[in-house]
């Protein structure tokens, strides 16, 4: 197995684990509520403790299991937030590998190839034609480190195109639309979801894994109480005197 084999594995569980440890806090929640409730039965049903003594046990059975529940979501939240950052780093270094290099055969093809589209558009007297021009040789770019030369290139045609066309904005539309297929092309399938992963893993950090007015907030809140329900999602914020 190859290094990018490897990272794009390493991506891919890491980026599983970002969607697997949200979902595990309905489990959490369930087991919270159970335990608790089955403590708390047992303290309700034993004729040994008065009523103010089985109101101090059941506290004393909230306050315990809440700290559990504290230092469960400590880790839930640290096992997430490392999970977002292995696949948000490995989908950068995957991004930034350059595809394989086709046989030599095919690289002068594609720079003979380029080098005269060069020349078509540098003297090319209708803009649109130009552009056309360009958008053709792009739909035949199936190699991605191709794509990715031709990418490398288009600064260069583009500038010529549109300055001709005196900064016409249908041309600068058309240039754009061909410049997203060339960037499509110029990746190989594994970066292009690395490129998906990456742009989810932007607003991933510090997300919320109980959701706001969630079964699974309100099931915690029942079990422990608001005390430690409300550091559900910020746990390392929980006062030490309290733990």
């Amino acid at each position: 197995m190859g290094v990018m084999q490897e990272k794009f594995n390493e991506m891919m569980s890491a980026y599983q684990q970002t969607l697997d440890l949200p979902n595990s806090v309905t489990t959490i929640a369930r087991e919270l509520k159970k335990i608790v409730n089955e403590e708390i039965q047992k303290i309700n049903s034993d004729p040994l403790y008065s009523d103010e003594g089985k109101a101090v046990e059941r506290q004393k059975i909230r306050d315990h299991f809440g700290q559990q529940f504290i230092k469960t979501a400590k880790k839930l939240r640290d096992d997430y937030e490392k999970a977002v950052v292995k696949a948000k780093t490995n989908a950068e270094i995957l991004l930034n590998e350059e595809p394989p290099k086709p046989d030599d055969i095919t690289l002068k093809t594609f720079q003979r190839e380029l080098n005269a589209l060069k020349m078509d558009v540098l003297l090319s007297t209708d803009p649109e034609k130009a552009v056309q021009a360009i958008s053709e040789f792009a739909s035949k770019q199936t190699n991605p480190y191709l794509a990715k030369q031709l990418a490398g290139e288009f600064a260069g045609l583009a500038s010529n195109i549109i300055a001709s066309s005196g900064q016409n904005p249908s041309v600068k539309l058309k240039l754009r639309d061909t410049l997203d297929t060339i960037n499509s092309r110029a990746m190989t399938p594994e970066q292009q979801k690395a490129q998906e992963i990456a742009g989810y893993m932007k607003d991933a950090w510090g997300r919320d894994l109980f959701r706001s007015q969630s079964i699974e907030l309100n099931t915690i809140e029942q079990a422990v109480g608001q005390k430690y329900a409300q550091y559900a999602n910020k746990p390392h914020l929980f006062p030490v005197s309290e733990e």
